[in-house]
């Protein structure tokens, strides 16, 4: 670990300390808790998400997420319900994960249980606490291992720990176009994520083209690994500056107010519902 992470680890880990632990039962109250991240106002804020995606043998993988905010629409909880297969045994998961802010700090706790209902022996139970540091304009400056560099409010580079650096590019849209990890000064053989999207402008709260798996840096997370498995999300709820305009490339369908209710993509088999709070 370099000088500068290990400093900042430091910096954070004693800010956790001061702020007494991230739990309720430590009196953290969600509504009155400051932070330097503060979400822009959109025409809806997303209740729930459901994906569905159906492999090449007919089976389908479900994930259901479930958003809480606080009284600042700031995202507060996320509870997820998981229906997948690995190694061809059927896994039921629930997860859930919340968010804790302290000015400029930040931490997601987070718990999900694997449950494998012929396959008990591989049952499992996983959790973990991340923290990250906000910058004075709101955007996050560092997450787990890795710093974060902007372009304006455009999140365009992430330097891990260790010496990785991944890189960011975005249309005159704000639209996230390109994701890869460097090698000199091009994309490593490999890793370049190139995404379109449709002509339609997102209304809600949440970045879908982010909640998708876009943002590359968040897969650096552990936990975070596979989009499709996220426990959490950070760059869907704007935590890292701009966010893409448009919604991504598939078939859209909205409600009188031009808030997307259902994607399907037929290339990849998948399906999205959305809801919405009242």
């Amino acid at each position: 670990m370099s000088i500068k992470n290990l400093l900042r680890v430091s910096a954070l880990s004693a800010i956790c300390l001061f702020a007494t632990g991230c739990s309720d039962d430590d009196g953290y109250n969600a509504d009155s808790a400051i932070s330097n991240y503060v979400p822009e106002e959109y025409t809806k804020m997303v209740e729930s998400v459901t994906t569905v995606i159906e492999d090449d043998g007919g089976r389908e993988y479900v994930w259901t997420y479930e958003f809480l905010y606080d009284i600042k629409n700031r995202i507060q909880q996320i509870d997820g319900t998981m229906k997948y297969y690995y190694n061809g045994q059927l896994c039921n998961s629930t997860s859930t994960a919340k968010y804790r802010y302290n000015k400029a700090l930040l931490t997601v706790e987070y718990v999900k249980e694997d449950v494998y209902p012929n396959k008990s022996d591989w049952n499992m139970t996983s959790k973990g606490s991340y923290k990250g540091g906000f910058n004075a304009n709101g955007t996050l400056a560092n997450f787990y291992t890795f710093d974060c560099e902007y372009s304006g409010m455009l999140f365009t580079k992430a330097y891990v720990d260790g010496g990785e650096e991944y890189a960011m590019e975005y249309d005159r849209f704000n639209n996230l176009v390109k994701a890869y990890r460097v090698d000199g000064n091009a994309p490593a053989v490999g890793t370049l994520k190139v995404y379109t999207y449709s002509p339609y402008k997102n209304k809600t709260n949440l970045d879908f083209a982010s909640f998708f798996g876009y943002n590359i840096a968040e897969r650096l997370v552990p936990a975070n690994s596979s989009h499709n498995y996220a426990i959490f999300q950070l760059g869907a709820f704007g935590m890292f500056g701009s966010r893409s305009t448009n919604l991504p490339d598939g078939v859209w369908e909205f409600d009188s107010d031009g808030c997307p209710t259902k994607y399907t993509n037929s290339e990849l088999k998948k399906t999205v519902l959305i809801k919405y709070k009242k």
